[in-house]
Parts: C-alpha cells; structure tokens; sequence
C-alpha cells in the first residue's frame, strides 16, 4: 500500500474498494472523500489515527475509531449545481443530457480530471460566441481521461490525454489531443506553448474534488452505498485553449 509522503498539505491515496483516503499533513487528520462520522450515520467527527504497529512485513497499522465515508456526489451534480455557466455551455454543445442527469462523452469505466473554468474565464475566453466543433473542442479540452491528477505532487509530468479530438484523427481510429501538465507540491501547472504555467491550480477547497459514481443496479436499495472515486474536479480561473497550451 502506497504511503504518503508527508510533504503536500494533502495527499489521497487510492484505495483497494477504487475510492480515495484524504491524509491532512497539517492536522494529521484522515478522512474518506467525505466528512468523517461517529458510527454509519452519525454526527461528524475528526480522525488522527495511532500507529498499532511498527513491525508488518509491507506496511504500517493503524487505529482509526469512526467510520470512513465516501461521497456521493456525481460530476454531472457538481459541476451543474457549482458552475452553471460552464453547465450551460455543455448543454449547448449537446454533450449534457439535463433530463438524464449525465454527460454523453464520458464513459463511467474511466477516470477523469476536470478543470472547470469559472465564470470569469469563460468571459474572458469569449466562450459564449463559441458554437458547433469549436464549442466542443474547446469544453474538451478541460477533460483529462485515464488519470486522476491531484495537488499532491505524485503524479509524474508530461503529456496527458484530453478527450479533445486531435486533427488526425479519423472515423476510422480516433487520436486526442494532449496537453503538459505538471503536478508540483500543492499545486498543478498546465503549461503555456512558450513553457510557462498558464494555469496553476493551488490546493484549495475548490481544488481536489472528488466525484464518484454508484456501483449498485438502479433497481437494487443498499443500506451501506457502493460507490467508485472516478473523478477529480479542480477551478480554474483561466479557460483552456488548446491553441495556447503546451499541447500535440
């Protein structure tokens, strides 16, 4: 099992089950991708969990007394509910289905980064004047497919797939498009074509959210949720174009 490495504020660290424990280096707390509880359903409580042993052959035990919890919150509900503009343009491109409650373009088989620009980044991109290819190029390119990339630093630099479509690409074979992204301590750069950052995400509230999906058949009522950590969603305040990034 992975350990953390103790030098970005927050780590998270992938579990067997496919979610994520969320290791607070400042508090030396431990979470789920949701606020800890007392019990199943309880009131919230803080976990800083104490080493029991010292000795195993591959790892550490620890003692953690309160229930681990997983979110339930989907992309499509975050992004909807939190950023309506960037919502409203993925409606208009036809790759949200509102009366369905998801996205078309995505597959739930696979993980996702998601840089969601806010309101002022779409403004200023003049995402609004935007229609057709040029609309969903552009929405894409904010959707990083096969890697969850967070503020810790554990990620290796370079190249990343978006699910933009690339210029080569054909009905017959389909290539994306890719951008630079270098994951540092507490932060993530995207890389500008003249090598700079162009947009940096710090560690934040409004950075590493994670979204997951429910496992369970629609028709199936569990007392105890089956959930998968899919996707994590991260604010930007300057829109992705791909013309202007780091990108082949």
């Amino acid at each position: 099992l992975w350990q953390p490495k103790g030098l970005a504020r927050k780590e998270f660290i992938r579990t067997l089950s496919g979610n994520y424990i969320v290791v607070n280096n400042e508090t030396g707390e431990i979470s789920g991708t949701a606020p800890t509880t007392f019990g199943f359903s309880g009131p919230q409580v803080p976990i800083v969990p104490t080493p029991v042993s010292v000795s195993a052959d591959n790892g550490k035990v620890y003692d953690a007394k309160h229930w681990f919890k997983m979110s339930a919150t989907t992309l499509y509900d975050y992004i909807s509910v939190n950023y309506p503009d960037f919502q409203n343009l993925l409606v208009k491109a036809g790759m949200a289905l509102p009366k369905e409650f998801r996205y078309n373009f995505i597959s739930e088989s696979q993980q996702y980064t998601v840089l969601v620009p806010t309101k002022a980044a779409l403004d200023a991109a003049n995402a609004n004047a935007l229609a057709g290819n040029h609309l969903v190029n552009f929405l894409k390119t904010h959707f990083i497919q096969g890697n969850m990339i967070f503020t810790d630093g554990n990620k290796t630099s370079g190249y990343y797939e978006t699910l933009r479509e690339s210029e080569s690409s054909t009905v017959y074979s389909k290539v994306y498009s890719k951008i630079y992204i270098k994951p540092v301590i507490d932060a993530i750069e995207v890389i500008g074509k003249n090598g700079a950052p162009m947009v940096t995400v710090n560690e934040s509230p409004k950075a590493n959210v994670i979204a997951s999906r429910n496992l369970n058949a629609s028709n199936v009522t569990s007392v105890v949720p089956n959930r998968i950590s899919n996707v994590v969603i991260h604010e930007i305040d300057t829109a992705l174009v791909f013309g202007d990034l780091d990108g082949k």
